[in-house]
């Protein structure tokens, strides 16, 4: 009995007890073209995702939501997502996705820098 309730207790603690509901961004990129910068992400399977926000910042520690994506119909296969962001700022630009599934729990990509240089006059 003592070994049972190491096992499930073992089995809690590391959230294997659990089915993963919600993933994770595994590739998120940003790339320059022309005037514009494309953003592309991609999440394993996202079958509790309400939606993704692209967000923006100018010194990576306030964010603005520039824009909202819903996930695929079929989201039980992994879907590459992208956004075109055509308003570049002069100087460093971070980006981030959010990914909130229906139960509140959010799923933050890592950062990316975006550096446009600054207009000589």
């Amino acid at each position: 009995m003592k070994l049972l309730n190491l096992i499930i207790a073992f089995l809690l603690v590391s959230g294997t007890a659990f089915s993963q509901t919600t993933g994770e961004i595994v590739s998120f990129n940003t790339k320059k073209v022309s005037n514009a910068l494309v953003i592309t992400w991609m999440p394993t399977v996202e079958p509790e995702t309400n939606y993704f926000e692209i967000q923006k910042s100018e010194d990576g520690t306030n964010w603005k939501v520039i824009a909202i994506m819903f996930p695929f119909e079929d989201a039980s296969v992994p879907h590459s997502y992208k956004y075109v962001d055509k308003s570049l700022m002069e100087g460093n630009s971070y980006y981030r996705i959010r990914q909130l599934d229906i139960n509140k729990k959010e799923i933050f990509s890592k950062v990316r820098m975006f550096s446009k240089p600054i207009a000589e006059k």
